[in-house]
C-alpha cells in the first residue's frame, strides 16, 4: 500500500473571491515564520520516505524563499513531488526552488482576459507555461462554469493546453460556497451543462487523453500518483491548519485557524477539527466510493479481498445490485456514467 504526504500552506498574496480553501492573505512575517518553525518540527516526526508528497494551499510560494529552505531540509523523499503553483509563481527566480519537485500542479484556470477579471486570477503566458513544460512534469487545471464564460472561451483554453503538450488537465466547474465573496455575487448560480463536460472529455480524450478520473485527463504515464492515493483510499499524512489525513483507519483534519494550530503544536497536544476512527464496515464504503472514482479501474475484486478478505467483496456486490448507475462485472465495479456518480455511489453509502 502507497502512502503519502499532503502539506497545506495556508498562506496566499491576495484571496480570490472564488476560494473556501483556509488560507491567509497578507500575513505578518511573523506569522510565517512561527508556521514554518512548527511544520520543521512536525516533518521531523514522520517518516523519512514516502511515496508521493503533495504541497498545497493557500499559495505556497507566498512562504518566501528563506522559509522554504527550511522546509526543503526536511521533506521526506518521495518518488512524485507536487507543488502547487499560481501564474504570478511562474518566473525564473523560482526554478531552483521548484528544482526540489517533480511535479507542478499550475492553477491557469483558463487563458480568457474576460474568464480571468471575473475570476480576479492573473493570466499565465504560454511562453511561461512552455518553460515550465521543458524541466517538468505539469498539471494544468482548468475551470468551468464561471459566470459569463462561454463555449468558444472554454474550447479555445482546452486547444491551448493541447496545442503546448501538458501531459495532465483537471477540469473543475466553478463551485460558489457561502462565506466567499462570490457567494455575494452568484448565490443563485446553478451551473448545470452537461453537454459542456461531455464536450471537454470528447475533445480531450480524442487527443490521446485518458479520462481517468470524473475531473481529470493524463496522457500515458502521466496521472498524479498522489491523488491515486486519495482514490484508492490508501494512506496519507497531512500537515497544516485544514489539512486532513488518513493513517490506521483514523480519518482528521487539522483545526481551520493558525494560531489554534500553532499553539497545540507547541504543546504537544494536537487540535483537531474531526478525529474519525473508522469501523472495518466503514472502512469498505468509504473505499468503495473512492475507487468508483476511477473511472477504467474501479472497484477490484482482488484488490477488495486483499485488503478487507474474501467476505468483502460479497458484501460490495449486494449492495451494489440493483444500482442502475453501475456495471458490475466479475472482478470489478465501475460507474457507468460519470456525470452520474453520485447515484451510483450512492449504493455504498
Amino acid at each position: 500500500m502507497n502512502k503519502g504526504l499532503y502539506l497545506h500552506i495556508p498562506f496566499c498574496y491576495t484571496k480570490c473571491p472564488f476560494c473556501d480553501y483556509y488560507s491567509i492573505s497578507n500575513a505578518p512575517e511573523t506569522w510565517l515564520d512561527t508556521f514554518t518553525d512548527v511544520i520543521v518540527y512536525q516533518l521531523r516526526q514522520l517518516p523519512t520516505k514516502l511515496d508521493t508528497l503533495y504541497v498545497g494551499g493557500g499559495t505556497p510560494l507566498a512562504l518566501g524563499q528563506s522559509r522554504w529552505e527550511r522546509i526543503l531540509q526536511n521533506l521526506p523523499e518521495a518518488g512524485e513531488r507536487t507543488i502547487e503553483l499560481n501564474p504570478e509563481d511562474v518566473k525564473k527566480d523560482n526554478f531552483p526552488l521548484l528544482a526540489h519537485f517533480t511535479r507542478l500542479s499550475v492553477g491557469v484556470q483558463s487563458f480568457s482576459d474576460s474568464v480571468l477579471k471575473t475570476l480576479g486570477r492573473d493570466k499565465l503566458d504560454y511562453e511561461k507555461l512552455l518553460d515550465l513544460l521543458s524541466h517538468w512534469d505539469v498539471s494544468v487545471d482548468l475551470m468551468v462554469g464561471v459566470p459569463g464564460q462561454t463555449r468558444d472561451e472554454v474550447l479555445r483554453d482546452l486547444i491551448s493546453v493541447v496545442a503546448l503538450g501538458v501531459p495532465h488537465i483537471s477540469v473543475y466547474p466553478l463551485e460558489v460556497h457561502e462565506g466567499t465573496p462570490f457567494w455575494g455575487y452568484y448565490r443563485g448560480w446553478d451551473w448545470d451543462d452537461a453537454d459542456l463536460l461531455l464536450m471537454v472529455e470528447k475533445f480531450l480524450t480524442e487527443h490521446g487523453y485518458e479520462h481517468y478520473e470524473i475531473s481529470n485527463y493524463a496522457r500515458p504515464g502521466h496521472q498524479c500518483l498522489h491523488n491515486k492515493i486519495y482514490w484508492h483510499d490508501e494512506e496519507y499524512y497531512a500537515l497544516g491548519p485544514s489539512a486532513a489525513g488518513y493513517v490506521n483507519g483514523v480519518r482528521y483534519k487539522w483545526v481551520s485557524n493558525l494560531r489554534l494550530y500553532v499553539e497545540s503544536a507547541k504543546l504537544g497536544e494536537p487540535t483537531y477539527e474531526e478525529y474519525v476512527a473508522l469501523s472495518w464496515e466503514e472502512q469498505l464504503s468509504e473505499y468503495a466510493i473512492m475507487n468508483l472514482r476511477l473511472l477504467s479501474e474501479g472497484i477490484r475484486k482482488e484488490d477488495v479481498e486483499k485488503r478487507f478478505g474474501e467476505r468483502a467483496w460479497g458484501i460490495i456486490l449486494s449492495q451494489a445490485e440493483g444500482n442502475a448507475f453501475l456495471n458490475i462485472e466479475p472482478d470489478k465495479i465501475t460507474v457507468k456514467n460519470w456525470l452520474f456518480f453520485n447515484r451510483a455511489a450512492e449504493a455504498f453509502v
